[in-house]
């Protein structure tokens, strides 16, 4: 991709992640949205982005035998403790139809947001740890120049 900045040919420098919104529900559904740039590895002008839509269902049951009358008492909920997300990169595919390997410069470049975090049911104080992630091409993100 041409860079408006350095007004050459560059190649992207490492993904920056942005965590836009974050949210959990009372019934454990986990939601995310991360913002992720491409830059100009000589000059750090971003030149593309991507939206990620992350979502996930933390199940839980409190365990009622170790609670306390007041614990009992109360509404159940979460608490969610996020953790920085991780930027992935994978190229696809990696062999063909006939189970040939690909040559590298004929794969698709692919980008991704992985998280591992928890959340802390409020009601029992458990930790519940969750692992959600998701991937766009690279051609698939949007120009910002």
């Amino acid at each position: 991709m041409r860079c408006p900045d350095c007004s050459k040919m560059v190649s992207y420098g490492d993904p920056e992640i942005t965590v836009e919104d974050e949210n959990v529900t009372e019934e454990g559904e986990v939601t995310i949205s991360a913002r992720m740039v491409l830059p100009c590895a000589d000059c750090g002008t971003e030149l593309k982005e991507s939206i990620f839509e992350l979502t996930t269902l933390v199940e839980h049951t409190c365990n009622e035998s170790t609670m306390t009358e007041e614990q009992k008492g109360s509404a159940p909920g979460f608490e969610l403790n996020l953790e920085e997300p991780d930027a992935t990169e994978d190229y696809k595919p990696k062999t063909d139809k006939k189970g040939k390997p690909v040559p590298f410069r004929y794969q698709k470049h692919y980008y991704g947001v992985s998280v591992d975090s928890f959340v802390i049911c409020s009601r029992c104080g458990e930790v519940i740890p969750f692992t959600v992630s998701d991937e766009a091409a690279a051609s698939d993100f949007e120009e910002l120049v």
